[in-house]
């Protein structure tokens, strides 16, 4: 974790934990679309109490050291498409209904912008579930669900830089007994820097808010 977010991070990761989001039967309920400027998402006051931290303002994801494994089998960085703007959402391979919906979600986006950028646009999924989520098993969605392996990457990082992650993208998760997840859905748009200009919550939401911030 970046030492200067190490505060907000910590209070972020305790209200990631505390959120019972959606299962596999079960979407979680979806919010407006909310642009955020170059700004991070606003944080959530965590459930279990106590005053809401203050958002990271401005801030690059990139900074968060994160060592990512791809389907590929490469151990990539968190920035692995600086200069490029990116989709950055997380998600588990596994997953029976969120997450394939999300991803159709994302491809909806794809659409909506102009060849040029399109063909600029990064997109990068991050799984929670690295025990599972091995190359194999990510190749087999690329291959699936018919993925551009030149523009589009899947990843998964161990649990402690998913929490982090997931606690600055405003995503939360939690791990069942049964091995699945309760989880939100979010997509962030970044621009080449990995600064956050816009982030959607739910599924099914239109793609205008992240079309225009990738404009």
């Amino acid at each position: 974790m970046a030492t200067r977010h190490g505060v907000v991070l910590a209070a972020l990761l305790l209200a990631s934990l505390a959120w019972p989001g959606c299962d596999k039967e079960r979407s979680p309920p979806a919010p407006a679309p909310t642009s955020v400027g170059s700004a991070a998402p606003e944080v959530p006051a965590p459930l279990m109490g106590g005053e809401a931290p203050a958002p990271i303002t401005g801030a690059s994801i990139y900074d968060l050291d994160l060592a990512l494994r791809n389907q590929d089998g490469d151990e990539v960085g968190l920035d692995a498409y600086r200069g490029h703007p990116v989709l950055i959402a997380m998600f588990y391979a596994g997953c029976p209904a969120a997450c394939p919906r999300l991803i159709d979600d994302v491809l909806a986006v794809e659409k909506a912008l102009s060849p040029e950028l399109r063909t600029r646009l990064r997109v990068l999924l991050v799984s929670f579930d690295a025990a599972r989520d091995t190359p194999v098993a990510l190749r087999k969605v690329m291959s699936d669900r018919n993925l551009d392996q030149a523009r589009w990457m899947l990843s998964a990082v161990p649990d402690d830089g998913a929490r982090e992650l997931a606690a600055v993208l405003g995503v939360k998760y939690r791990h069942l007994d049964d091995g699945e997840f309760f989880h939100t859905s979010v997509i962030t748009a970044l621009d080449g820097v990995g600064r956050p200009l816009a982030r959607v919550e739910g599924l099914g939401q239109p793609p205008d808010v992240l079309v225009a911030a990738l404009r």
